[in-house]
């Protein structure tokens, strides 16, 4: 890849190049747990000897030791990419994930004593806490789908309130899982916190490496709509200076994003990857439809044609 995301970051301002580290490091964060509940529940699912699918079991049994696991795996430097489903060594793609977390707080850190060097005394917003993110998978509010309920509803017979109530049970019981497993979970996340590799942003996938750019994209936007809501007494001198750089790395990062996307080179990659996962999101979910997943401006269009 000519043109990495650490190459955008590098030639953005100090205090947009925070905003974009910390995006990548929450969802970072938010992965590497994912992963470690992923590897949690499969054990305990062969420690009871319930069915599991032949690569799974691989993945799994045996596995001790991080050196022995990385020995064992010849094929973890070129591991898929780490946001989706893996049927490569999982320990190593939870190591990679937290790298990633823990090489984004160290560039905070760095960005934050050159701001306080000339002077600035903007807080800078750090990378969420492991406990922290932790809670929101266990103790978050419970997701409950308004339209596809009404759907629902309208098929089976039932009431929009039943399916709301059985959609919140079903998040109870989810949670309740997770708590039971959670602190074998952190224990393995706790065990790569100081995992660091400097050049793990250039060394990803391009699809790994263009998902982390549709984060820094979508959380660049929403710091315009923040700092568009203050009122004139909240402002500082450099409001609009700031605007205008975050304004600037949002049209490149958009750029890069239609690049990668269009590289005959990585076709085959981001096909694969939409495939496994299908609210992966690309460059044109993003303008004018923000937040738009594949799979519905999809089914919207299949909608427009009939």
């Amino acid at each position: 890849m000519k043109k990495t995301l650490s190459n955008i970051i590098d030639n953005t301002h100090t205090e947009v190049a925070t905003i974009m580290f910390r995006a990548i490091g929450n969802k970072a964060t938010g992965q590497a747990i994912y992963t470690a509940i992923s590897i949690a529940f499969n054990k305990r699912k062969l420690e009871r000897g319930e069915e599991v699918d032949e690569p799974t079991r691989t993945m799994y049994v045996g596995q001790t030791d991080l050196d022995t696991r990385n020995e064992q795996d010849g094929e973890a430097n070129r591991a898929p990419p780490i946001g989706l489903e893996v049927r490569i060594n999982p320990y190593h793609v939870l190591e990679r994930q937290m790298q990633v977390r823990n090489t984004c707080i160290v560039e905070i850190g760095t960005l934050t004593n050159t701001m306080r060097e000339i002077g600035s005394k903007r807080p800078i917003g750090q990378v969420m806490d492991i406990d922290e993110m932790f809670d929101l998978f266990t103790n978050g509010k419970a997701e409950v789908d308004k339209t596809t309920a009404e759907e629902d509803a309208e098929i089976s017979g039932l009431t929009v309130e039943e399916i709301f109530e059985a959609q919140r049970q079903r998040a109870v019981r989810r949670a309740n899982s997770l708590k039971e497993i959670q602190a074998e979970a952190k224990l393995m996340v706790d065990g790569y916190t100081d995992s660091y590799n400097i050049s793990i942003l250039s060394d990803l996938s391009a699809v790994d490496q263009h998902q982390y750019g549709v984060r820094c994209y979508e959380k660049l936007h929403a710091e315009l709509l923040r700092m568009t809501s203050l009122s004139p007494r909240q402002r500082r001198p450099e409001h609009a200076g700031l605007m205008t750089l975050i304004r600037k790395t949002k049209e490149d990062l958009l750029n890069w994003l239609i690049q990668v996307e269009d590289d005959p080179q990585f076709t085959q990659e981001f096909q694969d990857a939409s495939d496994r996962n299908p609210n992966m999101v690309f460059s044109y979910n993003l303008q004018p439809t923000l937040g738009k997943t594949v799979a519905e401006l999809k089914a919207a269009a299949s909608l427009k044609a009939a």
